[in-house]
């Protein structure tokens, strides 16, 4: 199996702030927004005009064909799986949180109904005889005798 990259070491931290050096995208993260561009670009979407120069730059898009390189096609990989990554495992905590708290909801709950069926029985039974439980049957006591 090959060595796994991440996009840290495909496009070095210092080489992605100087290509950002003059942009405005605000609060975003650089490397997500070069990730974006290049999966929108694979799937036919258009990108502005000022992250494709980024992407160009960093030697990501061919510049005259407007395909990615090899290189924008490791990044976009490393940056893909990267992501999947960190959202199985936010996934995976928060779906193994959510099924432990519904097994203490249905244990609860059914402890909740075994008790209620349990004094239900234990009420047929003083009334009526004793519960034939394999068969889920009440036999009437007849003298000490069942039917």
């Amino acid at each position: 199996m090959a060595e796994e990259l991440k996009p840290e070491l495909i496009v070095l931290d210092e080489v992605m702030k100087s290509a950002f050096e003059r942009t405005n995208f605000g609060p975003s993260d650089p490397r997500q927004l070069v990730g974006e561009c290049l999966l929108k670009m694979c799937c036919g979407f258009g990108n502005g005009s000022t992250i494709l120069r980024v992407c160009r730059d960093l030697g990501l898009i061919n510049r005259k064909s407007d395909t990615l390189t090899k290189t924008g096609k490791r990044y976009l990989w490393s940056f893909s799986i990267g992501f999947i990554r960190k959202f199985t495992k936010v996934t995976s905590e928060e779906s193994t949180k959510a099924i432990s708290d519904l097994e203490k909801a249905v244990d609860s709950e059914l402890l909740g109904r075994i008790k209620t069926l349990r004094a239900y029985i234990s009420q047929l039974e003083a009334e009526n005889g004793r519960l034939c439980a394999p068969l889920g049957v009440y036999a009437k006591r007849t003298n000490g005798e069942t039917d």
